[in-house]
C-alpha cells in the first residue's frame, strides 16, 4: 500500500515535530512520502492532493485536529484512500476511541502493515468528523484549548490542558435554553453541554461517550442538563470511568441524527476544531472511510454482519 505521511509539526506543542524526527531517524525511507504542513487547512489540502496523486492511505502525524484535517482532505478527493493516524497530539483520543497505539513506533508499524477497516463518520452541518463533536461548554472548553495552544503556552498533554480550561469557563458558563432533536423526536430544556460521539473520549482520555463504536453506524448521544457549577465538577472525575452517564440530569441514547438550535452564542466544536455556533445538525454516515487499524482490532459485529455501507465523498 502506498501512503502519504502528512506531518503538523506544531501539534502537541511541537511534540509531533519530535515524534516524526525519531520515526525518520529509525526510518529514512518515509521521508520520501512525507509532507510538512505550514499551517491551518494545510493538512487537508495535501491529504486531498495526495490521495489524487494515487496515494492509497493517508496518514495524519499530529493530533485529533490534524487527522480532522486529513479526514476531510481524504474525503474531498476523487478517490477515497483509507486514513491512518500516528498520533502525536495533545489529547490524541481517536487512538484512545478505536484501540490504536499510542506509541509512535507501534503507530507507524499498524500504519505500514495497512488493514484498512470501514468505519464511521460523523457529519456537523456537512463537514466530516471521525471523534466527538459537542455544543455549549464543551466547546468553550475546546476554544480554549486551541487559544492556549495558539498562544504558545505549554500547559502540557493527555487530559492537563483540558481540565485546565475546564475550571477556567466553570467560572462564567450557565446552561442555555436550547431545542434539541433527536431522530424526528424534540424537546427545549436547559442545557450545559452536548457530546455527539462517533468515538467514545475526548479531552485526552475523558470517556464521554463511553458506548461508543467507530463502526456500529450510530452516534452516542449525552446531553448534560442544568447542571450548575459544583455539580459539573463532582461529575467530572466521573468522566474518566464513564460512569457520568448516570447522573439523573444527563440523558445518554444512540442516535442517527441530532438538531440543535437555540442561543446563537453558544459554540459548537467537531474533534476540538471550533466548527461556529448554533443551529447545528449533528449525523453520521456509516463505513464511510478506510480506517488503519491494528491487528487487534475487532469490528462491531452489526457492521461485521453487513450492516449498511455508503462512501461518503464531500464536495470540494
Amino acid at each position: 500500500m502506498k501512503i502519504a505521511y502528512i506531518v503538523n509539526p506544531v501539534a502537541g506543542s511541537g511534540r509531533s515535530w519530535s515524534v516524526w524526527q525519531r520515526l525518520v531517524a529509525r526510518h529514512p525511507e518515509l521521508e520520501r512520502d512525507a509532507v510538512v504542513t505550514q499551517g491551518p487547512h494545510d493538512a487537508e489540502r495535501l491529504a486531498q492532493e495526495a490521495a489524487d496523486k494515487g496515494y492509497e492511505a493517508v496518514v495524519a502525524v499530529g493530533g485529533d485536529g490534524t487527522l480532522h484535517e486529513v479526514l476531510n482532505g481524504a474525503l474531498q478527493s476523487r478517490r477515497t484512500p483509507a486514513v491512518g493516524v500516528i498520533p502525536a497530539g495533545t489529547g490524541n483520543d481517536f487512538a484512545r476511541s478505536a484501540t490504536l497505539p499510542r506509541d509512535p513506533e507501534r503507530a507507524y508499524q499498524v500504519c505500514r502493515l495497512g488493514r484498512a477497516e470501514p468505519i464511521d463518520v460523523g457529519l456537523v452541518n456537512g463537514r466530516a468528523f471521525i471523534n466527538v463533536a459537542g455544543f455549549g461548554f464543551d466547546a468553550a472548553v475546546a476554544e480554549e484549548v486551541i487559544r492556549r495552544s495558539v498562544e504558545g503556552g505549554k500547559s502540557g498533554s493527555g487530559a492537563i490542558p483540558y481540565l485546565l480550561a475546564v475550571f477556567n469557563q466553570l467560572r462564567t458558563f450557565r446552561p442555555r435554553e436550547l431545542r434539541i432533536e433527536v431522530d424526528g423526536h424534540a424537546e427545549t430544556s436547559r442545557v450545559l453541554f452536548g457530546a455527539v460521539g462517533n468515538g467514545s473520549t475526548y479531552g485526552g482520555g475523558m470517556k464521554i461517550c463511553p458506548h461508543a463504536k467507530v463502526d456500529d453506524g450510530v452516534l452516542d448521544l449525552l446531553i448534560g442538563g442544568d447542571l450548575g457549577p459544583f455539580e459539573t465538577l463532582i461529575n467530572l472525575a466521573k468522566v474518566f470511568r464513564g460512569s457520568h452517564v448516570h447522573h439523573p440530569k444527563c440523558r445518554y441514547q444512540k442516535a442517527w441524527k441530532v438538531v440543535v438550535d437555540g442561543d446563537p452564542s453558544v459554540r459548537v466544536h467537531a474533534d476540538g476544531q471550533l466548527m461556529g455556533a448554533l443551529p447545528v445538525t449533528v449525523e453520521v454516515r456509516p463505513r464511510a472511510i478506510r480506517f488503519l487499524m491494528s491487528p487487534e482490532f475487532t469490528p462491531t459485529p452489526a457492521a461485521a454482519a453487513g450492516g449498511e455501507s455508503r462512501q461518503l465523498r464531500l464536495d470540494a
